[in-house]
């Protein structure tokens, strides 16, 4: 029983994703034929015209003379219209347009002989099948090209040449015409268009593209370097390589309104996953694509190679060559290799490798290669500009016009200084000071012969004018008197105002007032005195449920700074 159980679930998914095939590939349409465009022609012959389209929308036109009246005289004046709108016009409801790249293929509907009401596609067929196989070499060398992309047009069914060039392929009759791109990175692309009566062998020969001198960047290192998507490790371990070299040559770029995926080679958009933009798009383990335009939701990884626009979620991760606009959520990790403006949550990691502009929270790290402006919360902060603001354990970047909050706050190009001062209860007392002049870090040690404290704390350094300063610290400590460390309770919390007065660049001498609060266990009488005995202002006690005594006082700092 459970095996026809099974086996009736595996069939009404298998359905499923059969229907969702057949609808989401007729809704797929290019952007090519959005692109508007203004024309105007008078007594041009058709074939004139539409040159003259092709040269406006940058794209090249491919049809059979036999079916189109080229040599008939046009007149039309279109401004600012859509170029399917003006072919549709042109040519009349008798041609329908094939996408491929920069290719537009044009063919004619065929319809019965016998009158209907409705119109029919269809044609008759004499043969259900045809192969088409051939060997594929450089137009200037001759030698062999591997891993071209072969593409028919209709089907979106494909298929790569081999080492030697060789490539077959297997074709279902299914219109008039049929139509085969050759891609490959870094050639010009070809477009053939022949009719399906017979087997046939197509020997093409490709044109590389003109060589183009590229400048040397200085070498540059860096903690997380940015490269192409398909060279990301993750991502060669779960998209198969004909599919990679498939994204790499064709440049198909439809918009799909949807899309389902078991893995990135078992889905509705088949080995063709990274040429289609997605509007809806849901991968139950993991999928590859172009683009996302919408929705996409994921189990394990969500894989697309250019921009994402709208709200991307999977329980595993996200990575994205492209940039990233809307909301992406993800159990693990957010990895985005062009910039992201929005909202992005993690358990685990938040990498971008340009700028960010939004929201960053996650449960390790937030790493931002270029500019961050928003906010970012997590255990270790990164951002080598920082216009924004920052709370974790550790926030880093090379500088810093924002604020950072953190334990540690370490800024490349920020502020570094030594303070050395004397107050009312210690006569020696150092310091380290690093972060920014807004907000930085305090590490400190102070001594005297019988007592010693260790502080942490917080300053803010502001209304800078030519020589003269303020800076405002609060710092807490550990007080040990006659001990190397005092195991009861022996804190000590103050604020201090100081003025710094610039004598050269780099070395200020400063001065000013604190306010300080003991907290110590009530029979630690030696320690109460030794504050009591120590403070130039009188000590104002109070005890509080019989067993902690607060000790409040006001005293004075005065010393020398030394900027790095």
């Amino acid at each position: 029983m459970k095996m026809l159980a099974n086996k009736q679930i595996l069939k009404y998914f298998l359905t499923i994703f059969i229907f969702s095939t057949s609808i989401f590939l007729s809704f797929s349409q290019s952007n090519l034929l959005e692109k508007r465009i203004s024309i105007s022609a008078k007594n041009q012959k058709l074939e004139t015209v539409l040159q003259l389209i092709s040269q406006k929308t940058n794209f090249q036109l491919s049809y059979n003379s036999d079916i189109i009246p080229y040599d008939s005289l046009i007149t039309i004046s279109y401004q600012n219209k859509s170029a399917a709108k003006i072919l549709n016009q042109l040519l009349g409801k008798k041609y329908y347009f094939v996408t491929s790249g920069k290719h537009l293929i044009i063919l004619r509907i065929e319809t019965p002989k016998k009158e209907s009401k409705k119109q029919d596609i269809s044609f008759e067929k004499t043969i259900e099948k045809i192969q088409i196989n051939g060997c594929i070499s450089d137009y200037r060398s001759k030698k062999a090209v591997e891993n071209v992309s072969i593409v028919n047009l209709f089907s979106r069914n494909s298929t790569l040449s081999d080492s030697s060039g060789n490539y077959t392929m297997e074709i279902d009759v299914q219109n008039e015409f049929i139509g085969l791109s050759f891609s490959k990175e870094n050639y010009i692309d070809t477009v053939i268009l022949f009719k399906p009566d017979t087997s046939k062998i197509f020997d093409i020969q490709l044109l590389s593209k003109p060589e183009m001198i590229q400048k040397l960047p200085l070498k540059e290192i860096n903690l997380f370097p940015q490269n192409n998507i398909e060279e990301y490790k993750l991502v060669k371990t779960i998209v198969r390589n004909d599919m990679i070299s498939h994204s790499m040559n064709v440049k198909i770029f439809e918009r799909s309104i949807g899309q389902f995926s078991f893995l990135p080679n078992f889905g509705t958009n088949r080995k063709l996953n990274g040429a289609y933009i997605n509007h809806f798009s849901v991968n139950f383990f993991a999928g590859y694509s172009n683009g996302v335009e919408g929705m996409e939701l994921g189990g394990v990884l969500n894989i697309t190679k250019t921009k994402v626009s709208g709200f991307q979620a999977c329980i595993g991760g996200n990575i994205n060559g492209g940039a990233m606009r809307g909301v992406q959520l993800s159990g693990i990790i957010n990895h985005n290799f062009a910039s992201s403006k929005g909202f992005q949550a993690t358990f685990g990691s938040n990498f971008c490798l340009d700028s960010v502009s939004g929201v960053q929270i996650s449960g390790l790290f937030n790493v931002v290669k270029k500019e961050f402006k928003g906010f970012q919360f997590s255990g270790v902060n990164y951002a080598k500009i920082n216009r924004g603001f920052q709370l974790g354990i550790v926030n880093l970047s090379d500088s810093s016009s924002g604020v950072s909050i953190g334990f540690l706050n370490i800024v490349k190009k920020g502020y570094y200084r030594f303070k050395l001062y004397a107050d009312e209860m210690f006569f020696t007392n150092f310091s380290f000071c690093m972060g920014t002049n807004k907000l930085y870090n305090i590490f400190e040690i102070s001594a005297n012969p019988k007592t010693w404290a260790i502080s942490y704390g917080f300053g803010s350094h502001f209304f800078h004018h030519r020589r003269i300063s303020f800076a405002v610290d609060v710092t807490a400590s550990q007080v040990n008197h006659n001990k190397l460390w005092e195991s009861d309770t022996s804190f000590r919390g103050r604020i201090s105002s100081e003025i710094n007065v610039r004598i050269n660049k780099q070395i200020s001498i400063f001065g000013g007032a604190n306010y300080t609060l003991f907290v110590s266990d009530t029979n630690n009488s030696e320690l109460q005195n030794y504050i009591t005995e120590t403070a130039i202002f009188n000590v104002q006690n109070y005890a509080f449920s019989y067993a902690t005594m607060f000790q409040f006082t006001k005293g004075f700092t005065l010393g020398v700074r030394y900027d790095l």
